[in-house]
């Protein structure tokens, strides 16, 4: 078969039935006959541009075929929807039934979390029916799928008539505004074409008004509160308040004699208010579960420590949290498997996984196990179901979101694994893996050290005893240790 080059022209890409070479210096590429494969294969390939010029008509040219992508994913989402609907109505389902669990299959194919995989979903289905300008930007690849979710989002409440005409008022818009003032425009328009619906819309949100928090890694995470703005606004007005009168009177000191900045200032007031005493830290109960290695605790070792459901903590900082007097700690011994991937197991006789067990299903899977879910672990679920003989143990348990936890119950939905990894069978026949990660990362790293360390003080307070921690870190310098057959691991309760 003859072969055929790829055109550069960037209004244009032409493939031929089997793609071998490009004309940018005619490089030979593999043979691949899907032609989806044979561009990204040809991107890779690409040799560099050789003038700044040619950098930015790339970078542009690359960022056209990003929203081109989106649409041809979105096209192909619509129409999965309506075969598998088609389908399960022919099968007689009933029609609440129907599509149920699609979204999560589209998530695992697009290996992102179950919640982007529908919101992926419902913009694919609002494009193929009430937004065709929007839909056109996005296939010519004027605008990428964040532009067109803002503009999907802000008209949800709208019949499919008045959507597009705001879709139709936006035209002139697409490619030229980003997905923020596109949205805002959107909104505009919306409330402008059903009153009504712009209040129900109203309604709805401020009845979903509530408080969460999210990890964001090096032992910090985010309040976030969602209500109204004027609520809000006085919220922060008075937090704003206050610390601008503590910094005016000069007690802006925290408690170790560091001058605070206002953003410090502003924190530690909101935490104080919220919990109602000076120290937030011991204010109320919680319990934490952080994973170290017996070097770390005594200060040997840089391993970074692991605080379960959120992440790595740098090693002093974990043994500072231990040395606060406030905390009461509990120390537990976990024996983990060579590869310290995998914790000894325990069984229970109930249907329902307990607390321990709960405990070291979050250690191990330290967030929702479903492959490419990154949410907060809910459930501790069973991979072979109770009522099919599955034992409530560590090797057939699963740490699930509460969304994961349903999906799997659907048709065609099929969990497969045990304690070193879970398996994902979705009603198409695909399958997704996801291996354990080590419990604490880095401790690969760690050597035998050339001598033992020296304790600074007696004998009697070289090591703590079982309950007790010490004080402060030692002044020595830390020397690491080699990987053990047969790691041990402590983990600290942080009960308040």
């Amino acid at each position: 078969m003859e072969n055929t080059k790829l055109s550069t022209n960037r209004d244009h890409v032409g493939w031929g039935v089997d793609t071998r070479r490009y004309c940018d210096g005619m490089t030979t590429l593999p043979v691949e006959t899907n032609p989806v494969t044979a561009l990204g294969d040809w991107m890779a390939a690409r040799p560099v541009a050789k003038t700044e010029q040619e950098h930015i008509e790339r970078i542009q040219e690359y960022q056209r075929l990003r929203g081109q992508s989106d649409a041809a994913m979105a096209v192909e989402a619509a129409e999965l929807e309506r075969k598998r609907i088609a389908a399960e109505k022919a099968q007689q389902i009933p029609k609440a039934d129907r599509g149920k669990g699609l979204a999560g299959e589209i998530a695992l194919a697009r290996t992102e979390s179950p919640a982007k995989g529908k919101q992926f979903l419902d913009l694919a289905r609002t494009l193929d029916h009430d937004l065709p300008h929007t839909k056109a930007a996005l296939t010519a690849g004027k605008i990428r799928e964040e532009h067109a979710q803002s503009i999907a989002k802000a008209t949800e409440v709208l019949s499919s008539k008045h959507r597009r005409k705001v879709d139709s008022a936006l035209k002139d818009r697409l490619g030229v505004a980003g997905p923020k003032d596109l949205g805002k425009q959107a909104r505009a328009y919306a409330q402008s074409l059903e009153p009504s619906a712009a209040a129900t819309r109203h309604r709805k949100a401020n009845d979903s008004r509530r408080v969460a928090t999210h990890p964001a890694g090096d032992g910090m995470a985010f309040f976030t509160a969602y209500g109204p703005a004027p609520v809000i606004q006085n919220m922060m007005n008075a937090v704003e308040s206050k610390a601008k009168t503590i910094m005016n009177s000069g007690h802006s000191k925290d408690a170790n004699g560091q001058k605070r900045t206002r953003d410090q200032v502003m924190f530690d007031v909101l935490a104080q208010w919220c919990t109602g005493k000076a120290n937030p830290m011991a204010a109320s109960k919680v319990d934490l579960v952080v994973l170290m290695t017996p070097q770390t605790l005594l200060g040997q070792s840089h391993t970074a420590a692991w605080l379960a459901g959120h992440g790595p903590i740098p090693a002093h900082i974990a043994r500072q949290w231990l040395a606060d007097e406030d905390l009461h700690v509990l120390l537990r011994r976990l024996f983990t498997d060579p590869t310290a991937t995998q914790l000894l197991g325990m069984e229970s006789r109930g249907r329902n996984f307990p607390a321990g067990l709960r405990k070291m299903m979050l250690m191990r899977d330290n967030g929702c196990r479903n492959p490419f879910c990154e949410a907060t672990m809910k459930d501790g679920d069973h991979i072979e179901g109770h009522a099919k003989g599955g034992k409530t143990a560590l090797n057939n348990g699963s740490g699930l979101c509460g969304y994961c936890n349903q999906l799997k119950e659907n048709r065609g939905w099929k969990h497969t694994g045990d304690a070193q990894s879970l398996t994902v069978t979705t009603p198409t026949g695909h399958e997704y893996t996801k291996p354990p990660a080590p419990l604490l990362p880095g401790q690969e790293f760690e050597v035998e050290p050339l001598a033992a360390p020296v304790p600074e003080g007696p004998p009697t307070q070289g090591a703590p005893r079982p309950g007790s921690i010490p004080k402060r870190p030692p002044k020595t310098q830390p020397e690491p240790y080699r990987r053990k057959s047969h790691r041990i691991a402590i983990t600290q309760y942080l009960r308040c």
